[in-house]
């Protein structure tokens, strides 16, 4: 990849020339967003995983001295039935971002499933407003769906800050 510096070959560039560079827009796929499986319930959790060592409360990627449960999840999670193995010692439980609570949408401070038809994101829908040349995040999400940024609570708008919710369209037309 070239960095911008290259590209305008160590010369200061123009508004115009950094208005004129393309980059491919960041969709949640950066956010490892996974639509559930069955069981719905338990999807994304340690013992819904291939990974995990069923019987043992062992991970084949962690290392022999951590304990996980079938309701632990990590950004390593990878959906099916538990194949067994040892632990490889491949990752810590910090690399990995090893949870021990309900990491679906549902259970998420950004999940809003009330204010408008569909279920979505307040997370993705605040990021596509803020920097639109940046992100194309798909902001309808499953309830029972997940993804690396989830963050437990109750939906809270205030979490984004001073600001607030910054308004979309259809909010400053009823304004």
């Amino acid at each position: 990849m070239i960095s911008l510096s290259e590209l305008f070959q160590g010369k200061e560039p123009t508004y115009a020339q950094l208005k004129s560079v393309k980059i491919e827009k960041i969709t949640r796929a950066t956010f490892l967003y996974m639509d559930p499986q069955a069981p719905k319930d338990e999807f994304a959790q340690c013992g819904t995983c291939v990974h995990w060592i069923e019987g043992q409360d062992l991970c084949e990627l962690h290392r022999p001295r951590d304990h996980i449960d079938d309701d632990d999840s990590c950004c390593l999670y990878v959906h099916g039935k538990p194949a067994g193995g040892t632990p490889e010692s491949l990752v810590t439980p910090q690399e990995s971002g090893l949870v021990s609570r309900q990491v679906r949408c549902m259970n998420c401070i950004f999940f809003d499933p009330d204010t408008e038809p569909r279920k979505h994101c307040d997370l993705y829908t605040q990021l596509n407003r803020m920097m639109p040349a940046v992100f194309d995040l798909d902001r309808y999400v499953n309830e029972h769906g997940c993804c690396n940024a989830q963050t437990p609570g109750k939906r809270n708008p205030k979490v984004f800050g001073p600001i607030g919710p910054i308004p979309g369209p259809q909010d400053q037309e009823s304004a």
